[in-house]
């Protein structure tokens, strides 16, 4: 294949899992802003990983990988992201009604069940 072959699902997979996370950045600045120092450095931090996992953990990296391995890091910063939003708008505690937050990021999940088995290689 030509270097620019595949290169709109290069840049999807950059600039979709980048703007994914793009509000954790944002809501980071927001908590720096506010004094709020060790959940803004949290949030920072959280971000930086999935921009790393983002650039390295590519299925052109890794083309007999299945999409569900090269994925899963991504899904679990995004939980964990879920979490420290909860902690940083001052939850102190999640209760069995909370957890029900955590149910819009089912349907987030489909990519993983849809795209999982395949590869990039094919």
């Amino acid at each position: 294949m030509a270097s620019g072959a595949r290169r709109g699902e290069k840049l999807g997979w950059l600039i979709g899992w980048s703007g994914g996370f793009v509000w954790l950045l944002a809501l980071a600045v927001v908590w720096l802003v506010e004094g709020r120092v060790w959940v803004a450095a949290a949030g920072i931090l959280l971000w930086l990983a999935a921009e790393l996992f983002v650039v390295r953990i590519t299925p052109w990296r890794y083309p007999g990988t299945r999409y569900f391995w090269l994925m899963l890091p991504l899904y679990l910063i995004l939980i964990a992201a879920t979490v420290l939003v909860m902690v940083g708008f001052g939850k102190k505690e999640l209760s069995a009604r909370d957890w029900s937050s955590f149910a819009w990021i089912l349907p987030m999940l489909t990519p993983l069940f849809i795209l999982g088995r395949r590869r990039w290689d094919g």
